[in-house]
C-alpha cells in the first residue's frame, strides 16, 4: 500500500469525464511505471472520503466517483493505492536475427546461435487476479482459438509449476491470444514467462530474475528470454543468454504469418548442422540493418520455403516493398521486415 499526494489530477494521470447512470464521474487511469517496462497494474482506486472505486469493462478503467459537477476540478486530496489483488499485463512476441543451427547434441536437440529480439508491438494480454476463494485457477482465453486443453496451456503450466514451488494461492486468469502459434514468435513461451513474473510480484515471492528463468525453462527453453525480454544473444537450445546491445526503436517491425503453420520437428528433421558462419551480435552491434542480409541467415528457410513456398514469397515481397532486412523468424512460418520509420 502506498499514499499518494498530489495536487492537480490532470497533471499526474489521464484523465477525462464519462456519463454512468446520469452523474459525472472523473476517470482516474492509474499509469504506474514498472522496471521492466512490460507490466501494468490495474490497480484498486479509494479516495479519503471512502468512496470505492469500480472496475468499468467497457473502458477498462477504474472509475471513482470523485466529483458530481460538471466541468469542475479537484485541486488537492490523497488516494491511496492498492495494487496487490490484480496483474495485467502484455506478452509480446519475439524474432530471431539470424538463427544458425550448429550442431545436435547427445540429448537429442540441437544447439543454435541467434539474437533474439523483443516486438512489443505485437502481444497477446494476460490478467491474472488473486482468488482468496479458491486454492486453484480459473481460466479464461479469448482471441486466437487454441485447439488444446486448458491443462496444456503454457500459461496454465506455468502457474502450477509456481504453484508447485512456492505454494501460492488461487487465482482468476484470462488471456487474449494475438500472437499466432506455429509461427516462430514465441507467443506461448511469452505467456508462460510473464504468467511467473506476474505470480512473482502478485504474491511478493522476492524472486530475481536469473531465478524466475531458471524455473521457466523447464517449459519451453525460450522462456527465460522473456522474463529479461530484451535483445540477447541465444545459444544452447536458446536457454544460454547474453545481453546484446542493440536498440531498432527508428525502424518499424512489420510481422506477417501466412495461413500454413510449420511443425518444428519436421523443419529440424531437414537442417544439416554446420558451424555458424558469423557472430550475429558482432554483425548486429556492429553492422548497419541495411548491410544485415550479407551476415545473417536463418538456417530454417532452406526447408520451410521448399515446403511452403509462399513463406519465401513473402520475404521477397518484404524486399520489393523497401525492407532493409527480412528473414523468417524462428522455424516459422511468420516472416519479418525491419522498414525505415
Amino acid at each position: 500500500m502506498c499514499i499518494v499526494n498530489f495536487y492537480h489530477i490532470g497533471m499526474i494521470f489521464s484523465h477525462e469525464f464519462c456519463e454512468f447512470k446520469n452523474y459525472s464521474y472523473l476517470c482516474i487511469v492509474l499509469e504506474v511505471p514498472c522496471p521492466d517496462g512490460g507490466i501494468g497494474r490495474r490497480a484498486g482506486l479509494k479516495h479519503q472520503w471512502g468512496n470505492p472505486s469500480r472496475f468499468d469493462p467497457e473502458s477498462g478503467y477504474l472509475i471513482s466517483q470523485v466529483l458530481l459537477l460538471r466541468h469542475a476540478w479537484l485541486f488537492y486530496y490523497t488516494i491511496s493505492l492498492d495494487y496487490s489483488m490484480s496483474y495485467i499485463c502484455y506478452p509480446n512476441a519475439k524474432i530471431n536475427l539470424g538463427l544458425f543451427v550448429t550442431s545436435r547434441r547427445p540429448d537429442g536437440y540441437h544447439n543454435l546461435l541467434s539474437v533474439f529480439y523483443p516486438v512489443e508491438s505485437l502481444h497477446d494480454e494476460l490478467v491474472i487476479e488473486r482468488d482468496e476463494a479458491n486454492s486453484g485457477y480459473s481460466f479464461e482465453q479469448k482471441g486466437i482459438v487454441v485447439d488444446a486443453p486448458p491443462a496444456d496451456n503454457l500459461v496454465v503450466r506455468a502457474y502450477e509449476l509456481m504453484r508447485k514451488e512456492y505454494g501460492i494461492g488461487g487465482v482468476r486468469i484470462s488471456l487474449t491470444k494475438c500472437i499466432p502459434f506455429g509461427a516462430g514468435l514465441g507467443g506461448g513461451s511469452a505467456d508462460a514467462a510473464f504468467v511467473v513474473k506476474s505470480l512473482n510480484e502478485l504474491f511478493s515471492l522476492g524472486l530475481a530474475d536469473a531465478q524466475l528463468a531458471s524455473l521457466v525453462v523447464r517449459l519451453g527453453a525460450d522462456c527465460p528470454f522473456f522474463v529479461y525480454n530484451k535483445p540477447m544473444l541465444a545459444e544452447g537450445i536458446g536457454d544460454v543468454l547474453s545481453p546484446v546491445n542493440l536498440d531498432l526503436s527508428g525502424y518499424r517491425i512489420e510481422v506477417v504469418k501466412p495461413d500454413v503453420s510449420v511443425s518444428t520437428a519436421e523443419a529440424y528433421r531437414g537442417i544439416t548442422p554446420m558451424p555458424a558462419p558469423c557472430d550475429p551480435k558482432w554483425v548486429v552491434e556492429n553492422e548497419p540493418v541495411e548491410r544485415w542480409r550479407e551476415y545473417l541467415r536463418n538456417d530454417f528457410e532452406d526447408v520451410v520455403f521448399r515446403l511452403f513456398p509462399q513463406v519465401g514469397e513473402l520475404k521477397q515481397d518484404m524486399y520489393a516493398r523497401g525492407a532493409v532486412y527480412a528473414s523468417m523468424s524462428g522455424s516459422g512460418s511468420a516472416v519479418y521486415g525491419i522498414f525505415r520509420k
